[in-house]
């Protein structure tokens, strides 16, 4: 996109909403127009729901904040848009965006469900606009690493992959909150933080899942309508099966992710926070332990918000699709649906996703 960005923010205090918009103050390519409150706005303890605390540094100026979504498109000029809203609002607005001819980015999952995100892929693509969601760890050098390494061949066939994800618990951060209402938010961990890995494993393996087993629940306390942690085993096309544990079960403002992949020829396992790499190929002694970890810069994640958004609007200009588009995002969708169904149902779901 030529010239300096101009972007508008709907939904002011969504998690993650203060985030995102520093990451735009780091940006001298991107200049944040204009927001409108989401319904939620002002309500509630929206920062306690936050898997990290509130961004701290220097924000942008304050920029013109209307009430409705009417009024923002009625009166700014922008090129695209940040929906910060709840799931089960998300699609209508990314439609009107996509229509009005806007560019779109949807905080991750985006939908409730997959076919709430069908509908916004279609109106993306026949309006010729870009979409991108919050699934910054595509652009961590921790995970293009892994992946450069499985293009080459160094892992050999990649036959297993395990993933645990843990965080603070539902108490820590707010049971009240309309991220754990299912009409809101359509799921809980695993729709919520669970969506990450879940990606991370289509980034890597490049490939099809062929079916997938899984099972959900509410393991602590206060109950509340969305599950609280789950598994699921997702078989690929070529037989590799990948493992995601998750769940809200620790303290506060705690969390870890850990990962193991293992190949013929190489393994690996990982974390994200510290991002540091331990590796061994079959021709090693002693496995290579690398790291991965950036500068901290503030936003939402640091570099890897600033490459993404980048991405999302650089492809507004070329014709390309971003890196994580629209299509990885309903796929990420099709699997939280059918661990669902599978826990619903005791049976394991054969998909093509």
């Amino acid at each position: 996109m030529a010239g300096k960005a101009r972007i508008a923010m709907i939904g002011v205090d969504y998690p993650h909403a203060s985030a995102w918009r520093e990451s735009i103050g780091l940006m001298d390519n991107v200049e944040l127009v204009a927001m409108a409150k989401g319904p939620f706005d002002g309500t509630g303890t929206t920062g306690s729901a936050a898997p990290v605390p509130w961004a701290k540094g220097t924000e942008q100026k304050p920029v013109p904040t209307f009430d409705t979504v009417d009024e923002l498109m009625e009166k700014t000029d922008f090129d695209g848009a940040m929906v910060m809203l709840s799931n089960a609002e998300k699609p209508a607005v990314c439609i009107r965006l996509a229509e009005a001819g806007k560019h779109v980015f949807a905080e991750k999952p985006v939908a409730c469900h997959a076919r709430d995100m069908e509908r916004i892929t279609q109106a993306i693509k026949k309006n010729g606009v870009r979409f991108s969601t919050g699934y910054t760890w595509r652009y961590h050098p921790i995970m293009t690493t892994v992946r450069d390494r499985i293009r080459a061949g160094e892992f050999g066939r990649v036959y297993a992959m395990q993933v645990r994800m843990l965080t603070s618990s539902v108490e820590d951060r707010g049971p009240d909150h309309f991220l754990f209402a299912k009409e809101h938010s359509g799921s809980g961990m695993v729709g919520w933080l669970g969506c990450h890995p879940l990606d991370i494993l289509l980034f890597l393996f490049e490939q099809k899942v062929k079916s997938i087993t899984g099972k959900v629940g509410h393991i602590g306390e206060p109950k509340v309508s969305v599950e609280d942690g789950g598994t699921a085993v997702l078989e690929f096309e070529d037989g590799a099966l990948a493992t995601l544990i998750c769940g809200f079960y620790l303290k506060k403002f705690y969390g870890e992710t850990l990962y193991s992949l293992q190949g013929t020829g190489a393994w690996a396992d990982w974390t994200t926070t510290p991002a540091n790499l331990r590796y061994m190929r079959k021709d090693m002694k002693t496995p290579q332990m690398e790291d991965h970890n950036l500068p901290s810069i503030g936003g939402y994640g640091g570099q890897v918000a600033l490459d993404l958004i980048n991405d999302w609007l650089d492809t507004a200009g070329n014709g390309a699709p971003p890196v994580n588009n629209e299509d990885n995002a309903l796929r990420v969708l099709k699997i939280i649906d059918a661990i669902y169904e599978s826990s619903e149902t005791g049976r394991r779901v054969d998909v093509d996703v």
